[in-house]
C-alpha cells in the first residue's frame, strides 16, 4: 500500500475530538409528544397512534426508552470525511459503519421513498388563523404551543389536525423552537391520505444528517435536528456489544425503533469498545451497512448523481470502502495513526520514517458551514488534505538529510524522532488503560453483588441468633449509596 490511502481518512484526527467537552441539545422530545394526550384527549391521541405512519414516534414516547447523549457524542467523534451530503460514516473500533436513508428506513419503519414534488392545493386559512400563523408561513413550536392550549373547543379534525403538525415539528424535523415547518409540508395535515402517503423519513433523515454536516463547532454547545432518537438505536443494532450492553433489548419486537429501551452507561465508550476487542482478540461484532446491488448502493437523492464506479478524489476513496465492506475485506491497518512510508533505503532513514510517520488522520478537518454553499473545489480540498501532509512531511525529510551534516539538521532529526516516540507512547499508555478500566468496571460490577449478598447475610444471621429481637430500621440514601440502619 502507498502512501496515499485508499479509503476516506478520519474527518477529526485521534486525540482532536472537538465534541466530548461539548453539550449536545436536540429538540425531538419524547415527553412533549406524549403530552399530547392531555391537549388533544384520549380519542385522537389513540387514533393517531394506531393509525397514522408517525404513530410509531408516539409508540416510542409512550415506551419506558431512555435517550442517551454519550453514545452520540462518540459516534459524532468518530466520523469519516465524505463528501457525499446524504450520508454519514463512522469508525467505531476501526470498523467503518454507514449511516444513510437505508438505514434510517430499516430502523424508523418511516416512508423514506423519493419525495413527491407535486404542489399540494388546499385552503389552509381557516387552521391557520386559529392557531394565528400567516398564510404564506409553516407554524414554529410556540405557535404550535398556544393552539394545543387552547383547542378544547375545537372539532377533532381540528385537533388531530393540529397533533399532526406538533408531529412533524417536533418528532421528525427536530426543529428549534422558533423554526417554522415548511410550509408545503404543514398544508398535508389538512388531508388524511396525502398525510399518510407522503415521505416523512425522507424528510427526517434529511434534517437529521443536514444538523449533523453542518456542525462547525465554534461554541460550547451544539444542536442536532431530526430524530436524533433513530441514530441512538441504529448503534444498538450495528454495533452488538453496544447493544448488548447499553441497549436493553424487547425480546419479540419487529420494529428496531421499538424494539430498544436504551439506557445511560457510566463507562467511557471508547475504553468500553477498546476493552471488548481486548477480551475477544481484536474482533469486534458489527452491521457495517443495510447490504444493497453495487447499482443502487448510493440511495437515490434528487440533484445529486452519485452511482458506484463514477468518481474520483474522496468519491473513489468511498468506493474502494464500500466495494471492500461488502467483500469483507476492510483493511483496518488505513486509520492507524502512525503509517511506515516505503521507498526510504537507508536504515536511519527507515527507522526515522516509521517512527515520525504522518498520516492524514492526524490533522483536523473542519467541517462546512453550510453544505448548500461547499463549493467542488472546497470538497475537494478534503481530499488533498492528507496528500498535502504527505507532501509537506516529505519536503521537511529531504529538508533535513541535506543538512543532516550540520548540527541544526541532526537537532531537527532528534526533537522530530523524540516527538513520534512520545506519540507512541501515549497510544500504547491509551490502550493499557482502557483494558485496565475495562476490567476494573467489571470487578466493580462484581463487588457491588458480594455487598449486597453480606448485607443480606449479615439480617439472617441476627435473625437466627436473636430470635428476630433486632428488627431492620429505616432506608437512607445518602452520596449515592444504600446505607442500612439498625434500630
Amino acid at each position: 500500500m502507498g502512501s496515499s490511502k485508499r479509503y476516506p481518512s478520519r474527518l477529526y484526527g485521534v486525540g482532536n475530538f472537538p465534541l466530548p467537552m461539548r453539550s449536545m441539545h436536540h429538540d425531538c422530545s419524547l415527553s412533549n409528544l406524549g403530552g399530547l394526550k392531555g391537549f388533544v384527549g384520549d380519542e385522537v391521541y389513540d387514533k393517531i397512534r394506531k393509525n397514522s405512519q408517525l404513530g410509531v414516534l408516539l409508540d416510542l414516547a409512550e415506551s419506558d426508552y431512555l435517550f442517551c447523549g454519550k453514545t452520540i457524542h462518540y459516534l459524532l467523534s468518530n466520523q469519516l470525511a465524505i463528501n457525499i451530503p446524504s450520508e454519514v460514516w463512522f469508525l467505531v473500533g476501526g470498523k467503518p459503519l454507514r449511516f444513510s436513508l437505508y438505514e434510517y428506513e430499516e430502523i424508523s419503519g418511516l416512508n423514506c421513498e423519493k419525495i413527491d414534488e407535486t404542489e399540494f392545493e388546499v385552503d389552509h386559512t381557516p387552521l391557520w388563523a386559529a392557531l394565528k400563523v400567516k398564510a404564506f408561513n409553516g407554524p414554529n413550536w410556540e405557535e404550535l404551543v398556544e393552539g394545543l392550549r387552547s383547542c378544547r373547543g375545537w372539532s377533532d379534525e381540528m385537533k388531530t389536525q393540529i397533533a399532526r403538525l406538533y408531529l412533524v415539528h417536533v418528532g421528525v424535523l427536530g426543529l428549534s423552537r422558533n423554526s417554522r415547518i415548511p410550509l408545503e409540508y404543514a398544508k398535508r395535515v389538512l388531508n388524511e391520505e396525502a398525510f399518510e402517503s407522503f415521505q416523512w423519513g425522507r424528510v427526517g433523515f434529511k434534517s437529521l444528517v443536514d444538523s449533523i454536516k453542518v456542525l462547525g463547532l465554534p461554541n460550547n454547545a451544539y444542536t442536532l435536528h431530526g430524530c436524533v432518537h433513530v441514530l441512538l438505536i441504529w448503534a444498538f443494532e450495528s454495533v452488538k456489544v453496544l447493544g448488548a450492553s447499553y441497549g436493553n433489548v424487547r425480546e419479540g419486537v419487529d420494529l428496531p425503533l421499538l424494539r430498544w429501551r436504551g439506557g445511560r452507561p457510566r463507562k467511557d465508550i471508547e475504553a468500553f469498545i477498546s476493552g471488548s476487542k481486548l477480551l475477544n482478540n481484536g474482533e469486534l461484532q458489527v452491521k457495517h451497512l443495510v447490504p444493497k446491488p453495487l447499482e443502487f448502493i448510493y440511495p437515490d437523492w434528487p440533484g445529486q448523481y452519485c452511482v458506484y464506479g463514477v468518481g474520483e478524489g474522496l468519491k473513489k476513496k468511498l468506493d474502494n470502502l464500500l466495494l471492500d465492506v461488502i467483500n469483507g475485506e476492510v483493511d483496518e491497518r488505513e486509520w492507524d495513526c502512525v503509517k511506515k512510508r516505503k521507498g526510504e533505503h537507508t536504515k536511519k532513514r527507515e527507522r526515522r520514517q516509521h517512527v515520525a510517520g504522518v498520516s492524514d488522520d492526524d490533522f483536523l478537518e473542519t467541517a462546512p458551514t453550510s453544505i448548500r454553499n461547499v463549493p467542488n473545489n472546497a470538497k475537494e480540498q478534503k481530499e488533498s488534505v492528507g496528500d498535502k501532509c504527505s507532501a509537506e512531511k516529505a519536503s521537511g525529510d529531504k529538508h533535513s538529510g541535506v543538512q543532516g551534516e550540520d548540527g541544526s539538521g541532526r537537532l531537527f532529526t532528534m526533537v522530530e524522532t523524540l516527538g513520534a516516540k512520545m506519540d507512541n507512547i501515549q497510544i500504547s499508555f491509551s490502550r493499557a488503560i482502557a483494558e485496565v478500566v475495562f476490567k476494573l468496571q467489571g470487578m466493580e460490577s462484581r463487588m457491588g453483588n458480594f455487598e449486597s449478598d453480606v448485607q443480606l447475610l449479615k439480617k439472617v444471621v441476627i435473625n437466627s441468633t436473636d430470635g428476630g429481637a433486632h428488627t431492620q430500621g429505616p432506608l437512607t440514601l445518602r452520596n449515592d449509596e444504600q446505607k442500612i440502619e439498625e434500630v
